[in-house]
């Protein structure tokens, strides 16, 4: 990161600058302008992913770097604006966040794209941000965003995974508009008309703010699976919740409907199963519950209404999670022989007689059938759940 040798001086001159009190946005314009953008976007279901965002983060780093330049200079000794200031005194928060947005829209290829008004197909997450940015004056707040995406999502529901990537969206797009006004700010330090500082305390409150709370009750899904009849989903904590979710947006994604609709199908299986009189009233509780069609025995269930169609990876883990004992040891047999062959190839030459082999084997098959064990349990541990089959009766307190 560049290091700014004058950022002392600067912090102590911002003591100085008036912190502009956030200027509150009329509810009904904010409501006005979300409509006219859910309207105006057309959505383009067979265009799941774009190089948008690569491009425009490429354009952005190319943007800033003569303003990161610019700021390892001495401050100017002729006057200069307090937008001129504003943006001295958060280079390290320009740095910080231009390398959260590359590293985390790197993974986010996959997402819905939708046509503009004026021919442009972008990720919708990059379309909303920008249309909220417009719509609030680059002002962020937590209440205006919330209003924003409530209107946007009454006429177009928002995937999990399009909420979540929100934040670097927003990041993104101020970080642009940072950055245009940057580089015409350099070229006249006393301009005051800029609007930088907005964008600056708009980047930094976009930092601060705790994005679980703020996008959870967004989350149409959450909504959805919230009705779960055994009324466990609700008291669950929210990393279990998140789990959920994710399996929706999974089924979701290799099956052709949305993952409203997955919910739902997950909703009215347990419902149905509530209903249902049973000698045991543990099962009939437990098949009631919507984890058991999300993540237990009756996933099957529902992948079958909905159409569901893993892929070969996740067909490859479900047949382990179906036989995860056989799974295990079959891994360290095989894992115990293919490391004692290596060891005994290079121990070993082909002018040696077979007893040599033979007992060059019978040496390293303790280490070996270690090393395999050791490996195998590395290898359950951190494919994500590899070979554990995880019941809702175990991931929430409430249940218990």
């Amino acid at each position: 990161m560049p290091t700014n040798t004058h950022l002392e001086a600067i912090n102590a001159k911002a003591e100085l600058l008036p912190e502009r009190v956030h200027t509150a946005q009329d509810p009904q314009i904010i409501r006005q302008r979300a409509e006219e953008l859910a309207r105006a976007l057309a959505w383009l279901p067979n265009t799941p992913s774009s190089q948008t965002f690569a491009e425009r983060y490429r354009a952005l780093a190319h943007d800033l770097k003569p303003i990161f330049a610019a700021l390892e200079l001495p401050v100017p000794d002729s006057p200069i604006s307090d937008d001129f200031r504003w943006l001295y005194d958060n280079e390290r928060l320009l740095y910080t966040d231009l390398q959260s947005v590359v590293e985390t829209l790197k993974s986010r290829g996959t997402i819905p794209h939708v046509r503009t008004p004026n021919g442009d197909t972008v990720p919708r997450v990059l379309a909303l941000a920008e249309g909220f940015l417009d719509a609030v004056s680059n002002e962020f707040s937590e209440r205006d965003f919330t209003l924003f995406l409530e209107v946007f999502q009454q006429t177009a529901a928002l995937q999990v995974r399009e909420l979540w990537t929100m934040v670097a969206a927003l990041k993104l797009v101020l970080l642009e508009r940072i950055a245009v006004r940057g580089k015409r700010l350099l070229n006249d330090p006393t301009d005051p008309s800029q609007g930088l500082g907005v964008c600056l305390r708009s980047l930094r409150e976009t930092g601060q703010t705790t994005w679980k709370t703020v996008l959870e009750p967004l989350m149409m899904v959450d909504r959805v699976l919230r009705r779960d009849p055994a009324d466990a989903y609700g008291r669950m904590d929210f990393e279990s919740r998140q789990l959920y979710r994710k399996r929706v947006s999974n089924i979701a994604t290799h099956s052709d409907f949305d993952e409203l609709q997955v919910a739902k199908a997950a909703v009215a299986l347990a419902e149905q199963a509530r209903q249902r009189t049973s000698d045991e009233p543990r099962i009939a509780l437990r098949e009631s519950h919507v984890g058991y069609y999300l993540i237990d025995e009756g996933a099957p269930l529902l992948h079958q209404r909905m159409g569901f169609r893993p892929p070969f990876s996740q067909k490859i883990q479900s047949l382990l999670r179906k036989h995860p004992d056989v799974s295990y040891l079959l891994g360290i047999q095989l894992l115990t022989l293919a490391i004692m062959s290596m060891v005994v190839v290079f121990l070993t030459d082909s002018d040696n007689a077979l007893p040599f082999i033979l007992f060059s084997m019978l040496i390293v098959i303790l280490p070996s059938s270690q090393s395999a064990v050791q490996l195998m349990n590395y290898l359950v541990t951190s494919q994500k759940g590899f070979l554990i089959v995880a019941s809702p009766w175990s991931q929430s307190p409430a249940c218990s």
